[in-house]
């Protein structure tokens, strides 16, 4: 599948970002946008129709939209919500409904707006399509965002196993990942069918949010801003809408309203950090799961936070928000692709202290210490990039210049723990240091930062690695956990070899009696082939965590706790 493309680029030596970065470097230094040569940058970025031909070509053959019913209907594929009636399609033992909207949806007068939940309705309509993406760049490893996008995008979608009769089921709520610009629930490789195949006693739903500078774009300084305060966070919003329509329609998909999960990967593990910290969502959840994310480095400051706005507003050609409402939905679309040819950095979330706390830790201590947490890293997190910057040496040398912008703001603390970093390496290959240095600031310090605060807070932690290589060059980076979580054997991202089924059987038995039981141990059986796999909570103490492998999935010690302990002083960094 993708893993194709990958190939194809690393074989034509295309230089993503690292030749995107060097001419955005360029772009930053001349303030008048009209001057820039879009297709150059885009040029410069390796992009060709090629790359997009089969990712393209496969979301096309899913791409439908729902439509209203007026006669009859099977009502055993009906689900009757607080906004209407909403009718899927059986597969099998899996029932899907796809494209439920949540909420008001953020078009005309609501764009930039905070919405409220789905108006009531006693309407009828299909759920066999995905709904629309958020308003997003085009990228040919995002296949969502080739999913016809739209401002209307705040729906989700529902699998649940109709052969499994069990009553106020568990529900696992999932927020797709990708850098809080890119993704989308009708992605195939969140498709909950083969996983609620498997595993028939939870409910899956997937959400869609705003993204990009339709989600996190801080409008508030702009001429005409002071009537749109709550553009920085409006993403974070509406995943806190969509878990309020999730709660009050839960008994109506078969679901339980008080065992909800909230479980994601990447930005979607930053988003349900900055849940579990926020002090809007209590009661909304009863469990989160942070897949290689955190509240800690995944967002970003003020300054930052104009400096996206102000190239929005240069790129736009926009002096107030007028003109920035004057903008239709291509527009806009061409606007997001310019802004990540311009700069990918500033688009995370912004802390306000409403709904994000400005400091995600101690707010971590104060606010849903009551919910169970579990969190975890991946062994090479960072060398999913490798792909982003067209190969392994334009990888060190993105990084190792990103390494280097960092260093000019070490504080001496932070200056000796990286000296202590190179001397704990050894032997020292090629390339161990920068991967070390941006796994430990970006994932690993944050993830066991947030799992200690809450087991101090009184809640319970539980901590996993994965180790899975993918092959010599992936090894087990950023989302190759992924498939083994949504049983997606022959999903061949980063590897070409299947997944392996007890590691698979092991993840997701894991993940669905965690979001049953605030505890991810397993019974002896559930896995075929293994005894009772007991995992204990993650402390600072003993420091277990559950390691995750082919080879064998048990309790180790941290492995990375050393490295924790000398990185510690980039907990706060910027």
């Amino acid at each position: 599948m993708k893993k194709k493309l990958l190939a194809m680029l690393m074989a034509l030596t295309m230089v993503l970002c690292f030749a995107g970065c060097g001419a955005s470097d360029k772009a930053a230094e001349n303030s008048d946008f009209e001057n820039i040569n879009w297709d150059e940058l885009y040029a410069d970025m390796g992009y060709s129709d090629e790359l997009f031909e089969e990712p393209r070509e496969a979301m096309e053959g899913i791409i439908g939209e729902n439509k209203d019913i007026t006669g009859d209907y099977d009502e055993s594929l009906a689900m009757e919500f607080t906004n209407g009636t909403y009718v899927g399609k059986q597969d099998g033992d899996v029932l899907a409904l796809k494209g439920v909207p949540y909420a008001v949806q953020p078009t005309g007068k609501y764009r930039w707006k905070p919405v409220d939940i789905a108006e009531p309705s006693d309407g009828v309509h299909e759920a066999y399509y995905f709904g629309h993406s958020s308003i997003q760049p085009e990228d040919f490893q995002e296949w969502a965002s080739l999913y016809t996008q739209g401002e209307d995008c705040l729906n989700l979608n529902i699998w649940t196993n109709t052969k499994d009769t069990t009553e106020n089921k568990p529900i696992m709520v999932f927020i797709h990942g990708g850098a809080y610009v890119w993704g989308g629930s009708s992605d195939p490789l969140y498709d909950g069918a083969d996983f609620i195949r498997d595993n028939g006693d939870v409910i899956l739903i997937s959400i869609n949010y705003r993204l990009g500078i339709m989600g996190f774009a801080n409008f508030e300084n702009v001429e005409g801003g002071d009537k749109y305060p709550d553009t920085a966070n409006l993403g974070i919003k509406d995943q806190i809408v969509a878990l309020n329509w999730i709660k009050e329609n839960a008994e109506s998909m078969g679901g339980d309203p008080n065992n909800i999960t909230i479980f994601g990967e990447s930005a979607g593990a930053g988003s349900v950090s900055a849940l579990m910290a926020s002090p809007e969502t209590d009661g909304l959840f009863q469990h989160v799961m942070a897949q290689s994310g955190n509240c800690s480095a995944f967002f970003r400051s003020q300054e930052t936070s104009q400096e996206y706005t102000e190239a929005i507003m240069g790129i736009a050609g926009a002096k107030n928000m007028d003109d920035l409402l004057a903008l239709d939905e291509e527009q806009l679309k061409e606007i997001s692709l310019k802004l990540y040819l311009y700069t990918e950095e500033y688009t995370y979330p912004e802390p306000d202290d409403e709904v994000i706390p400005m400091d995600c830790l101690a707010a971590i201590a104060e606010n849903n210490t009551d919910v169970d947490f579990m969190t975890g890293t991946n062994k090479d997190e960072i060398s999913a990039w490798i792909i982003d910057y067209g190969g392994f040496n334009n990888f060190l040398k993105y990084m190792r210049w990103s390494y280097q912008a960092d260093r000019e703001n070490m504080n001496d603390e932070q200056k000796q723990a990286i000296k202590e970093l190179k001397e704990s390496i050894s032997p020292m290959e090629k390339g161990d240091f920068i991967k070390a240095y941006f796994n430990a600031v970006k994932f690993n310090v944050p993830a066991r930062n947030e799992a200690i605060t809450h087991d101090e807070a009184g809640g319970n932690s539980y901590m996993y690695y994965f180790t899975e290589e993918m092959d010599d060059t992936f090894g087990a980076c950023h989302a190759s956990d992924l498939r083994y979580t949504f049983n997606k054997p022959d999903d061949d991202t980063y590897s070409e070899e299947p997944a392996d089924p007890y590691l698979m059987k092991v993840m997701q038995r894991a993940w669905v009696n965690f979001a049953k039981t605030g505890d991810p141990s397993i019974p002896a059986g559930e896995v075929p082939g293994a005894g009772a796999i007991t995992w204990e909570k993650y402390n600072e103490d003993t420091h277990q965590l559950m390691v995750l492998n082919s080879d064998k999935c048990e309790m180790q010690t941290d492995p990375l706790w050393e490295n924790y302990q000398i990185m510690k002083p980039f907990t706060n960094f910027e």
